[in-house]
């Protein structure tokens, strides 16, 4: 029996067929499981990977309303074996967004600074002879 398709349907089923093979033989972004099956659901109108866990249990993996990469990358971003490299990606990037935050602010006490030491010159300047004699405060909280 032969599977007749337009070739619009071809390029579709030859895709399909490509994603089912690196899903169960893995590529640079999913290390591959061969227990692993792609199905599409026509009741929800989308693709789901099943694999089967360790009591032999069937379970849904990844699903997507299209079969393309998106399959791979749920898959690999469910990926318990890859656990550290995700727990890193997400530590690195807390670290980065506290530094951000704390740029943030220093840049915010830098302009508070600058602000609180304008109006000290403006409102005691004359006290100290003008106000060509300012005092000066710098962030490190010396004066000169």
């Amino acid at each position: 029996m032969s599977l007749s398709v337009d070739q619009g349907s071809k390029r579709w089923v030859d895709g399909t067929f490509d994603i089912d093979r690196r899903i169960r033989e893995g590529d640079e972004l999913w290390r591959g499981d061969p227990q692993m099956d792609l199905r599409f659901n026509f009741i929800m109108q989308r693709f789901e990977v099943w694999g089967v866990d360790a009591h032999g249990d069937a379970y849904i993996a990844a699903t997507n309303e299209r079969c393309d990469h998106e399959l791979l990358r749920k898959l690999a971003e469910g990926d318990w074996q890859r656990g550290r490299e995700a727990e890193m990606r997400v530590v690195l990037h807390e670290r980065a967004r506290r530094a951000r935050v704390a740029a943030e602010e220093r840049e915010a006490r830098g302009e508070a600074i600058d602000r609180l030491g304008w109006a000290i010159r403006r409102d005691l300047g004359h006290l100290e002879g003008g106000r060509r004699n300012v005092w000066g405060w710098t962030p490190e909280g010396s004066h000169g």
